[in-house]
Protein backbone atom coordinates (compact mmCIF):
# COMPACT_ATOMS: atom_id res chain seq x y z
CA UNK A 1 0.00 0.00 0.00
CA UNK A 2 2.81 2.10 0.05
CA UNK A 3 2.03 3.68 -3.15
CA UNK A 4 -1.60 4.57 -2.35
CA UNK A 5 -0.41 6.01 0.81
CA UNK A 6 2.04 8.43 -0.74
CA UNK A 7 0.60 9.51 -3.78
CA UNK A 8 -2.91 9.89 -2.27
CA UNK A 9 -1.73 12.01 0.76
CA UNK A 10 0.71 14.22 -1.16
CA UNK A 11 -2.27 14.65 -3.47
CA UNK A 12 -4.72 15.55 -1.08
CA UNK A 13 -2.55 17.80 1.28
CA UNK A 14 -0.77 19.73 -1.09
CA UNK A 15 -3.47 20.19 -3.78
CA UNK A 16 -7.15 21.19 -2.14
CA UNK A 17 -5.58 22.06 1.52
CA UNK A 18 -5.82 20.24 5.10
CA UNK A 19 -9.65 19.88 5.21
CA UNK A 20 -10.52 16.45 3.13
CA UNK A 21 -12.24 13.68 5.09
CA UNK A 22 -11.28 10.06 4.21
CA UNK A 23 -14.20 7.61 3.97
CA UNK A 24 -13.44 3.66 4.58
CA UNK A 25 -14.63 2.37 0.76
CA UNK A 26 -14.85 -2.08 0.99
CA UNK A 27 -13.10 -3.58 -2.22
CA UNK A 28 -13.74 -7.41 -3.33
CA UNK A 29 -10.12 -8.85 -2.87
CA UNK A 30 -8.19 -9.52 0.17
CA UNK A 31 -5.24 -9.20 -1.88
CA UNK A 32 -2.76 -6.89 -0.97
CA UNK A 33 -3.09 -3.56 -3.00
CA UNK A 34 -0.23 -1.58 -4.67
CA UNK A 35 -1.19 1.00 -6.95
CA UNK A 36 -3.98 3.28 -7.83
CA UNK A 37 -4.82 5.23 -10.88
CA UNK A 38 -7.07 8.14 -11.65
CA UNK A 39 -6.31 9.00 -15.47
CA UNK A 40 -6.13 12.46 -15.72
CA UNK A 41 -8.94 14.30 -16.49
CA UNK A 42 -11.36 11.65 -15.31
CA UNK A 43 -13.85 11.83 -12.92
CA UNK A 44 -15.10 8.37 -12.49
CA UNK A 45 -13.09 5.73 -13.61
CA UNK A 46 -10.01 4.30 -11.59
CA UNK A 47 -7.84 1.58 -11.65
CA UNK A 48 -6.06 -0.27 -8.88
CA UNK A 49 -4.10 -3.50 -9.12
CA UNK A 50 -2.77 -5.87 -6.59
CA UNK A 51 -0.67 -9.02 -5.78
CA UNK A 52 -2.20 -12.36 -7.14
CA UNK A 53 -3.10 -11.07 -10.46
CA UNK A 54 -6.08 -8.61 -8.87
CA UNK A 55 -6.87 -5.60 -11.04
CA UNK A 56 -9.80 -3.54 -9.73
CA UNK A 57 -11.98 -0.80 -11.79
CA UNK A 58 -14.37 1.75 -10.74
CA UNK A 59 -16.91 3.82 -12.91
CA UNK A 60 -18.46 5.84 -9.95
CA UNK A 61 -15.18 7.74 -8.91
CA UNK A 62 -13.91 5.18 -6.10
CA UNK A 63 -17.55 4.65 -4.51
CA UNK A 64 -17.37 1.11 -5.39
CA UNK A 65 -15.08 -1.66 -7.15
CA UNK A 66 -15.02 -4.94 -9.26
CA UNK A 67 -12.94 -7.50 -10.08
CA UNK A 68 -11.74 -7.07 -13.67
CA UNK A 69 -11.60 -10.84 -15.50
CA UNK A 70 -9.25 -9.55 -18.02
CA UNK A 71 -7.09 -11.94 -20.26
CA UNK A 72 -3.44 -11.38 -21.67
CA UNK A 73 -1.68 -11.55 -19.08
CA UNK A 74 -1.21 -15.05 -16.68
CA UNK A 75 -0.58 -15.37 -13.06
CA UNK A 76 -0.63 -18.88 -12.00
CA UNK A 77 -0.79 -20.44 -8.91
CA UNK A 78 2.72 -21.62 -8.90
CA UNK A 79 4.26 -18.58 -9.85
CA UNK A 80 2.22 -15.50 -7.89
CA UNK A 81 2.63 -12.65 -9.85
CA UNK A 82 1.26 -8.86 -9.20
CA UNK A 83 0.53 -5.61 -10.86
CA UNK A 84 2.97 -3.54 -9.71
CA UNK A 85 2.31 -0.37 -11.71
CA UNK A 86 -0.18 1.17 -13.28
CA UNK A 87 -0.71 4.26 -15.89
CA UNK A 88 -3.43 5.18 -18.10
CA UNK A 89 -3.50 8.20 -20.25
CA UNK A 90 -7.52 8.13 -20.70
CA UNK A 91 -10.36 6.00 -19.32
CA UNK A 92 -9.56 3.04 -21.77
CA UNK A 93 -5.52 3.52 -22.51
CA UNK A 94 -3.65 2.26 -20.24
CA UNK A 95 -0.18 0.55 -19.31
CA UNK A 96 0.81 -2.16 -16.37
CA UNK A 97 4.29 -3.75 -14.96
CA UNK A 98 3.91 -7.12 -14.19
CA UNK A 99 5.67 -9.80 -12.59
CA UNK A 100 7.36 -10.13 -8.74
CA UNK A 101 8.79 -7.83 -6.37
CA UNK A 102 10.58 -5.89 -9.16
CA UNK A 103 8.21 -6.09 -12.07
CA UNK A 104 9.35 -8.23 -15.23
CA UNK A 105 6.93 -7.44 -17.76
CA UNK A 106 5.14 -4.50 -19.56
CA UNK A 107 1.65 -4.49 -20.93
CA UNK A 108 -0.98 -2.26 -22.38
CA UNK A 109 -4.80 -2.09 -22.90
CA UNK A 110 -6.97 -0.18 -25.24
CA UNK A 111 -10.16 -1.10 -24.26
CA UNK A 112 -10.12 -0.08 -20.21
CA UNK A 113 -8.13 -3.13 -18.46
CA UNK A 114 -10.61 -6.34 -20.10
CA UNK A 115 -7.71 -7.03 -22.32
CA UNK A 116 -3.87 -6.23 -22.39
CA UNK A 117 -1.04 -7.11 -24.47
CA UNK A 118 2.56 -7.50 -23.53
CA UNK A 119 4.96 -5.06 -24.80
CA UNK A 120 8.04 -6.60 -25.49
CA UNK A 121 11.57 -4.39 -25.55
CA UNK A 122 14.40 -7.03 -25.13
CA UNK A 123 15.18 -7.23 -28.80
CA UNK A 124 15.98 -2.94 -28.24
CA UNK A 125 16.99 -2.73 -24.58
CA UNK A 126 19.30 -6.18 -23.95
CA UNK A 127 20.01 -6.66 -20.26
CA UNK A 128 17.08 -4.53 -19.17
CA UNK A 129 15.30 -7.40 -17.36
CA UNK A 130 13.17 -5.86 -14.81
CA UNK A 131 10.55 -3.02 -15.40
CA UNK A 132 9.53 -1.69 -12.03
CA UNK A 133 7.56 1.69 -12.59
CA UNK A 134 5.90 3.93 -15.21
CA UNK A 135 6.06 7.48 -15.98
CA UNK A 136 3.52 8.18 -19.14
CA UNK A 137 3.78 11.48 -21.19
CA UNK A 138 1.20 9.82 -23.96
CA UNK A 139 0.18 6.41 -25.81
CA UNK A 140 3.39 6.63 -27.69
CA UNK A 141 5.72 8.19 -25.24
CA UNK A 142 6.67 6.76 -22.04
CA UNK A 143 9.57 6.22 -19.36
CA UNK A 144 10.34 2.62 -17.99
CA UNK A 145 12.80 2.44 -14.67
CA UNK A 146 13.80 -1.23 -13.52
CA UNK A 147 16.86 -2.29 -13.19
CA UNK A 148 19.59 -4.46 -15.44
CA UNK A 149 19.68 -8.33 -15.29
CA UNK A 150 22.95 -8.38 -13.03
CA UNK A 151 23.42 -4.56 -11.90
CA UNK A 152 21.67 -1.62 -11.12
CA UNK A 153 19.58 0.80 -11.88
CA UNK A 154 17.92 1.50 -15.81
CA UNK A 155 15.73 3.98 -17.32
CA UNK A 156 14.24 3.09 -21.07
CA UNK A 157 12.46 5.94 -23.07
CA UNK A 158 9.95 5.01 -25.77
CA UNK A 159 9.56 7.77 -28.25
CA UNK A 160 7.02 7.48 -31.26
CA UNK A 161 7.88 3.74 -31.88
CA UNK A 162 11.84 3.97 -30.78
CA UNK A 163 13.23 2.40 -27.19
CA UNK A 164 16.65 3.74 -25.78
CA UNK A 165 18.28 3.21 -22.70
CA UNK A 166 19.11 6.55 -20.83
CA UNK A 167 22.23 7.55 -19.25
CA UNK A 168 21.98 6.62 -15.28
CA UNK A 169 24.38 7.83 -13.46
CA UNK A 170 23.97 5.54 -10.16
CA UNK A 171 26.11 5.64 -6.63
CA UNK A 172 25.13 1.37 -6.51
CA UNK A 173 25.23 0.04 -9.97
CA UNK A 174 26.38 -3.24 -9.16
CA UNK A 175 23.80 -3.56 -5.95
CA UNK A 176 20.49 -4.89 -7.78
CA UNK A 177 19.42 -1.46 -6.32
CA UNK A 178 16.15 -0.81 -9.24
CA UNK A 179 14.17 2.64 -10.10
CA UNK A 180 10.88 2.31 -7.69
CA UNK A 181 8.92 5.37 -9.05
CA UNK A 182 9.90 8.15 -11.60
CA UNK A 183 8.07 12.49 -11.81
CA UNK A 184 8.56 14.23 -14.73
CA UNK A 185 7.42 17.62 -15.29
CA UNK A 186 8.97 19.17 -18.06
CA UNK A 187 12.91 18.65 -18.50
CA UNK A 188 12.77 18.25 -14.95
CA UNK A 189 12.74 14.67 -13.39
CA UNK A 190 13.47 12.93 -10.56
CA UNK A 191 13.10 9.41 -9.54
CA UNK A 192 13.24 7.08 -6.61
CA UNK A 193 15.15 3.92 -5.74
CA UNK A 194 14.56 0.87 -3.84
CA UNK A 195 17.33 1.96 -1.48
CA UNK A 196 18.33 5.28 -0.25
CA UNK A 197 19.17 6.71 -3.79
CA UNK A 198 17.58 9.69 -5.15
CA UNK A 199 17.73 10.36 -9.72
CA UNK A 200 17.59 13.85 -10.87
CA UNK A 201 17.44 14.96 -14.63
CA UNK A 202 17.23 18.27 -15.95
CA UNK A 203 16.99 17.31 -19.61
CA UNK A 204 13.37 15.78 -20.03
CA UNK A 205 14.80 12.22 -18.77
CA UNK A 206 17.53 11.77 -21.35
CA UNK A 207 20.44 11.57 -18.78
CA UNK A 208 20.16 10.89 -15.03
CA UNK A 209 22.30 11.31 -12.08
CA UNK A 210 22.67 10.96 -8.24
CA UNK A 211 21.76 13.63 -6.02
CA UNK A 212 22.61 13.29 -1.89
CA UNK A 213 20.26 11.48 -0.22
CA UNK A 214 18.14 12.24 2.97
CA UNK A 215 18.13 8.83 4.17
CA UNK A 216 21.37 7.62 6.83
CA UNK A 217 20.13 3.72 7.66
CA UNK A 218 20.59 1.01 5.55
CA UNK A 219 17.03 0.11 6.73
CA UNK A 220 15.35 2.57 4.87
CA UNK A 221 14.16 3.15 1.49
CA UNK A 222 12.55 5.28 -0.87
CA UNK A 223 9.32 5.08 -1.96
CA UNK A 224 7.64 7.40 -4.31
CA UNK A 225 8.26 10.95 -5.25
CA UNK A 226 5.79 13.97 -6.70
CA UNK A 227 6.28 17.10 -8.22
CA UNK A 228 4.69 19.80 -7.33
CA UNK A 229 6.09 22.86 -9.47
CA UNK A 230 9.33 24.02 -10.25
CA UNK A 231 10.64 24.29 -7.28
CA UNK A 232 8.61 22.02 -4.70
CA UNK A 233 9.30 18.03 -4.43
CA UNK A 234 8.72 15.57 -2.07
CA UNK A 235 9.52 11.83 -1.79
CA UNK A 236 8.16 8.88 0.91
CA UNK A 237 10.20 6.41 2.42
CA UNK A 238 9.54 3.45 4.77
CA UNK A 239 11.59 1.75 7.09
CA UNK A 240 13.02 -2.03 7.09
CA UNK A 241 13.25 -2.82 10.42
CA UNK A 242 10.20 -1.32 12.89
CA UNK A 243 7.71 -0.07 9.99
CA UNK A 244 7.36 3.43 9.81
CA UNK A 245 7.05 6.25 7.16
CA UNK A 246 8.71 9.38 6.91
CA UNK A 247 8.15 12.20 3.85
CA UNK A 248 11.16 14.70 2.22
CA UNK A 249 11.03 17.94 0.38
CA UNK A 250 13.33 19.67 -1.58
CA UNK A 251 12.74 23.74 -2.00
CA UNK A 252 15.01 23.65 -4.78
CA UNK A 253 14.01 21.24 -7.38
CA UNK A 254 15.35 17.92 -6.56
CA UNK A 255 19.31 19.48 -5.54
CA UNK A 256 18.32 18.79 -2.24
CA UNK A 257 16.38 17.04 0.51
CA UNK A 258 15.24 17.36 3.90
CA UNK A 259 12.74 15.81 6.38
CA UNK A 260 9.27 17.07 6.24
CA UNK A 261 6.50 16.82 8.28
CA UNK A 262 2.95 17.90 7.31
CA UNK A 263 1.10 20.44 9.56
CA UNK A 264 -2.31 19.01 9.75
Amino acid sequence: MNRILISLLYTILLGVGYTQTWNHVTVPTSENLNDIEFPEGTSSIGYIGGDNGVLLKTIDGGLSWFNVNYTGIDSSEFTPLRFVDLEFVSDDVGFATFGNDLGWYLYKTIDGGFNWTEINSEQNLGSFCYKNTLEVIDENHYFVGGRACFSGPEIAEFNNGEWSLKQVSSEFFNSGEYVRDIKLQGDLGIASTSTSELLRTIDGGQSWYSVASPIFSADDFLTDVLIINDSIMYAGMRNNGPVHYLFFESTDSGVTWAEFTPQA
